[in-house]
């Protein structure tokens, strides 16, 4: 997906971000909040919108997810992928639909549950998130020989 394709970033956005090494989605995600306050400074654009730009970026990730369903995602307080991995699809669902019912211009069509479930559940493969059952990993043992230095309170 193209820059441009982000609700509320213009044509003349998406050129003066390009001109700062910004052309792909990509590019735009790789930024840290500092990159962001930079970024937002030099063209001209407050840095809670850069970083809006970003949360749909990142949301647009997710198979099936357009820039409209981004923009509604965002806009019930879901940023990140990792974020939606960790939501009910259920309450997903129900949010949506009371955004649409406010604002009617937000959502031309609102998803299904099927829809939400398989967003999360590629939102959970993207963001890496363990399943519930996952053991956590071991901790790594001690080396032979070796004990807890400075608990006796002296060395030998």
């Amino acid at each position: 997906m193209k820059l441009i394709e982000i609700i509320g970033l213009e044509e003349k956005h998406a050129q003066l971000l390009g001109k700062a090494g910004i052309k792909e989605l990509e590019d735009l995600l790789a930024l840290s909040y500092y990159q962001i306050k930079q970024l937002a400074r030099s063209i001209g654009v407050t840095v809670n919108r850069l970083d809006t730009w970003q949360e749909h970026a990142d949301l647009m990730r997710i198979g099936g997810v357009n820039p409209e369903i981004a923009n509604a995602l965002n806009l019930i307080g879901i940023d990140s992928v990792k974020e939606f991995a960790y939501r009910n699809s259920k309450n997903t669902v129900e949010k949506l639909k009371q955004l649409k019912k406010d604002n009617p211009k937000v959502l031309t069509k609102l998803p299904t549950l099927k829809n939400v479930e398989e967003w999360t559940k590629s939102a959970k493969n993207l963001a890496e998130v363990p399943k519930k059952d996952a053991k956590p990993k071991k901790k790594p043992s001690r080396a032979k020989g070796f004990s807890s230095i400075g608990t006796s309170g002296s060395c030998k």
